[in-house]
């Protein structure tokens, strides 16, 4: 379920600005109403697929979490992250 689960964060990731109602843009989900979306977030491939969102959606190095590896893309070309790379880098040496 991992690989299946980093599939759809990386098409997730692609159509981060769709948005349609109880639907779950991580797994491909669509519901006909709250509940059924809600018992769809208790799934094992949900949960996986949200971890999976989350890891590609942190920099360790800075603490940060982002809300979607967009996110962190922007994050990671930041003035703050580079600067932070640059100690971490010069204290190895």
């Amino acid at each position: 379920q991992i690989s299946r689960a980093e599939a759809l964060v990386a098409a997730a990731a692609k159509s981060e600005k769709v948005k349609v109602p109880f639907a779950c843009r991580l797994c491909g989900f669509v519901g006909a109403d709250i509940a059924a979306l809600e018992a769809h977030r208790k799934t094992p491939l949900h949960m996986i697929t949200t971890k999976v969102w989350r890891d590609r959606s942190a920099c360790r190095l800075c603490r940060v979490q982002t809300t979607s590896p967009n996110e962190l893309a922007v994050h990671l070309t930041s003035k703050k992250h580079k600067e932070r790379l640059a100690q971490v880098n010069a204290a190895r040496t």
